[in-house]
């Protein structure tokens, strides 16, 4: 478990894809900022310095963004 600035991020498995990824839990996840982030991922695609955002699921009233694999 490590902490970012909008939440807590978990090392977990995205199970459709069966890659281990990191998923950031964003509880106040309805603020225009994180909207942004989300949105500014969306729309990346893969580059080299930018880790791949795999995308989002919302689960016990939290954010659950799913980023890289490990």
């Amino acid at each position: 478990m490590y902490f970012s600035a909008f939440g807590v991020v978990y090392e977990t498995t995205f199970v459709e894809l069966g890659l281990p990824v990191a998923a950031k839990v964003i509880k106040d996840f309805k603020s225009d900022r994180v909207k942004k982030e989300i949105e500014n991922l969306r729309k990346l695609k893969k580059h080299p310095n930018i880790v791949q955002f795999y995308g989002t699921v919302e689960k016990d009233n939290c954010l659950w963004v799913r980023r890289w694999h490990f």
